[in-house]
């Protein structure tokens, strides 16, 4: 690619009109870098930070992005940009550049969702969230075959952007009851490069990106936990249940999906999932405080209890919990496990 492309604002004006020209200029700048260039700085879009050593940020601000203003020029200078914003608002924004924003998805990769299964453009390419992703593989349809004919063909995959740097080879220990021999690049240290020929018995361990769009992932994550809930309030002996879906209000619902707020025979619970444990309140079906029902779960730093809600750490806690706040808000005798003292 010319450097004019790459590191002129004409020439990225000019030639920046697909994702596949996007991703080949972030190529070509990482490098031109790591060849010793000088590159000058550019914001595309209000939303993509390109800096002189190769790298690129994402925009944390919306509001600066042209998410707010449409009309936005698709290349500036950094200078340039930090002008644009400053005319637009009385007080200077802060801009949170993040580097894990900043990752711009692959023409051709498609959202790893069952529903949508559509890709990314210029247009949307800020849409993106990715999740670590990792799976073991039995290679047996490519052995004495080198290993980059495996990665090639695993990179193919359309919804995943794989890390071959991270993704060991293991080896079968060669008596029974031993160790698997764990197999690295040679650029990490191992003994492995592209021509290492897989063995009888080898396993890899992919470990890589999955794309999604962020709206994709929270309903992903939310229909999941919304399935586990269900199931533990019906072992928990619920009869009426439904669903009303509310916001998270413990962190991104793109990690741990919507919370719900869940009508039943004893009044509305609200559930929802925190980053290990599950949250449940029962304030909107009582004043009374529930804490005494779970004293038998150890002490407050064991068990997080107070007068509105309860945390739940396993599916089994969790119907456990959800079954004494049924048994006691609709009058029947719950009994706690003797605690020795």
């Amino acid at each position: 690619m010319k450097a004019e492309i790459y590191n002129e604002k004409w020439g990225m004006t000019k030639a920046l009109k697909s994702l596949k020209t996007l991703n080949n200029i972030v190529e070509a700048r990482r490098d031109a870098a790591k060849r010793g260039e000088v590159l000058n700085d550019f914001v595309l879009f209000g939303s993509c930070y390109l800096d002189s050593s190769g790298q690129v940020w994402g925009n944390g601000n919306p509001e600066t992005t042209r998410a707010a203003f449409p009309d936005i020029p698709k290349v500036l200078t950094l200078e340039e940009y930090e002008n644009f914003i400053d005319l637009r608002f009385e007080v200077k924004p802060s801009i949170p550049w993040s580097n894990r924003l900043g990752l711009i998805p692959k023409a051709g990769k498609i959202c790893s969702c069952r529903g949508c299964r559509k890709g990314w453009n210029l247009d949307n390419f800020e849409n993106l969230f990715l999740i670590e992703a990792q799976e073991s593989l039995d290679l047996k349809a490519y052995v004495n075959r080198p290993i980059g004919d495996v990665w090639r063909a695993f990179s193919r995959r359309s919804n995943i952007e794989f890390n071959p740097s991270g993704s060991p080879i293991f080896h079968p220990p060669k008596e029974e009851g031993g160790q698997w021999k764990q197999l690295r690049l040679v650029s990490l240290g191992g003994p492995i490069d592209e021509n290492y020929k897989i063995q009888k018995g080898d396993v890899a361990a992919f470990i890589g990106y999955k794309y999604y769009h962020p709206e994709c992932r929270i309903k992903e994550v939310t229909n999941h936990w919304k399935k586990i809930f269900k199931q533990c309030l019906k072992d928990a002996g619920f009869k009426q249940i439904s669903f009303e879906v509310i916001p998270n209000e413990y962190g991104p619902s793109v990690y741990y999906g919507r919370w719900f707020m869940v009508p039943t025979e004893v009044g509305n619970l609200k559930i929802g999932r925190r980053k290990r444990v599950t949250n449940v309140d029962w304030t909107s079906a009582t004043e009374e405080s529930l804490a005494f029902l779970f004293e038998d779960q150890g002490t407050i730093s064991q068990l997080t209890r107070t007068d509105e809600y309860v945390h739940a750490w396993t599916e089994e806690q969790l119907t456990e919990f959800l079954s004494r706040i049924r048994k006691h808000l609709s009058g029947e005798k719950v009994v706690l496990d003797v605690v020795e003292a």
